[in-house]
């Protein structure tokens, strides 16, 4: 990866209850919004980086879903 294509590196954790918003900037950029405008953090991809993100995701969530619900945990108790 060209380290050029990443701007800033940070760490968030989303909770369930925090707000959400988006909004397509000028059909160039995808912005994110957690939180509010005074206290939130923002960020923003390209239509084809989001689609990344996405892809990437679903498969997280598939993972989460499958692996660490209490089924999928009684089983590998068992």
């Amino acid at each position: 990866m060209n380290e050029r294509n990443l701007r800033v590196c940070v760490g968030l954790t989303v909770e369930d209850d925090c707000e959400m918003s988006y909004r397509v900037d000028n059909g160039e950029l995808i912005d994110f919004l957690f939180g509010d405008r005074c206290d939130g953090f923002e960020f923003a991809f390209e239509g084809s980086s989001l689609r990344r993100f996405v892809t990437a995701a679903t498969e997280a969530l598939r993972i989460l879903d499958t692996e660490f619900t209490e089924p999928a945990l009684e089983t590998a108790k068992s």
